[in-house]
């Protein structure tokens, strides 16, 4: 394949990527989202900062090198919620969520 041609195809895969993507968003732009909905998003936030900063190799040697903190952590979400203890309702949304994803590597 041509070099125009490959450029030509990276084009195409990008801006259907685009059209794809913003279709989605436009969808889903006004869905409203309940109290519960967004505790278990923050929840699961924090179950993400968790593991960064626990298991994440990546993360572990930007600390251990003395890299900078602030660039080391920009990935973290700004908003998380730990619990010590999961509700009735994070355990019943967490069940719906694993309906969805790979249960091979999920912990």
């Amino acid at each position: 394949m041509s070099m125009e041609k490959s450029l030509a195809f990276l084009s195409d895969i990008a801006n259907q990527y685009k059209e794809s993507y913003l279709s989605i968003v436009n969808l889903r732009k006004k869905m409203k989202f309940s109290s519960d909905e967004k505790n278990f998003q923050l929840y699961r936030r924090g179950r993400y900062a968790e593991f960064n900063l626990v298991c994440d190799r990546g993360t572990a040697f930007g600390l251990q090198s003395n890299g900078r903190i602030e660039s080391i952590l920009a990935s973290l979400p700004s908003d998380v919620k730990w619990s010590y203890a999961k509700t009735k309702e994070y355990v019943k949304m967490e069940k719906n969520l694993l309906k969805y994803i790979n249960k091979d590597w999920n912990v």
